[in-house]
């Protein structure tokens, strides 16, 4: 019983180490084979979730470069955006897609839920220094640990373009009368609350940004008018936390601007109609300058 005790012990030990060295020896390599510059005309870097990839042309705005991600919460966006001024010192404006959904309670989940470990830990995993990991890690032990461990060695092996971090994306979708129904019928009066982890990061964006002396923006892209009037209860802690936590920042509310019925793919997003007049409109009144 003792013998195998002793050799359970040493399979352990075995196993424990065996796995340390493949997440260190493949998160080593991926620091070194996956790079993140971009071209040297590309000053102005613009990141979010599906709001702003859906909402700027960066085809249309030729100095602007369209790093969002859709489903990505500002702690993915804070990994991505020390890792690209890093790698791009050209870059002299960061535009932040800043949205009243951004703040929401339910945002909490982007950064604890096991759906987002799950889908962007991996794949982000080279990002983390000893304190992001530390963050998400005590949020939700059991999962992160799932998803540092597995799929390492597969993760060598899929695309490391620029594109599966972000980029604009093309959407061709028309599904806006069903949102807007699906909007009426869930039309209930909720406790507002916000978003504890949503917060924390773009703070932590902000203040990466102001402390390499780069122009911070703060964008709030189109969205329908049934949604917007939906998110009345967030305006005033919208603003407040711009206000006071960003000052330095410049605040950019197009929340409310007349796009056409045709322009939105939902009620949340522009189509790439809608994007179209919302990056030509950016480009003739220079508004993601300094």
């Amino acid at each position: 019983m003792k013998k195998f005790l002793n050799e359970m012990l040493k399979f352990g030990v075995f196993l424990i180490l065996g796995t340390i060295i493949l997440i260190m020896g493949t998160l080593l390599i991926e620091r070194n084979i996956i790079n993140f510059t971009i071209p040297a005309n590309k000053t102005v870097l613009v990141v979010g979730d599906s709001h702003t990839a859906c909402a700027v042309n960066d085809e249309i705005l030729t100095n602007v470069f369209n790093f969002s991600k859709g489903g990505s919460g500002y702690f993915y966006t804070f990994l991505k955006v020390r890792k690209m001024l890093e790698d791009n010192p050209q870059i002299t404006t960061l535009v932040i897609g800043y949205s009243y959904g951004n703040l929401e309670k339910s945002r909490d989940e982007w950064f604890k839920g096991e759906k987002y470990i799950t889908g962007n830990l991996n794949r982000h995993l080279f990002l983390l220094d000893f304190s992001d990991f530390y963050s998400i890690f005590i949020s939700n032990p059991y999962h992160v640990l799932i998803s540092t461990i597995s799929e390492r060695i597969a993760s060598l092996y899929s695309d490391h373009s620029l594109n599966r971090w972000g980029k604009y994306k093309y959407l061709e979708q028309n599904e806006l009368e069903e949102s807007k129904a699906r909007l009426i019928s869930n039309d209930k009066t909720e406790k507002v609350e916000y978003s504890e982890y949503q917060e924390k990061y773009l703070l932590k964006l902000y203040h990466l940004a102001m402390a390499k002396n780069i122009n911070v923006i703060l964008l709030n892209a189109p969205i329908h008018p049934m949604f917007e009037e939906s998110q009345e209860a967030y305006k005033g802690y919208y603003n407040l936390l711009a206000e006071h936590e960003m000052p330095n920042a410049t605040i950019i509310n197009h929340s409310n601007m007349n796009i056409p019925e045709s322009g939105f793919g939902d009620i949340r997003h522009l189509n790439f109609k809608g994007a179209e007049i919302y990056s030509e409109y950016l480009k003739a009144n220079n508004l993601l300058q300094p």
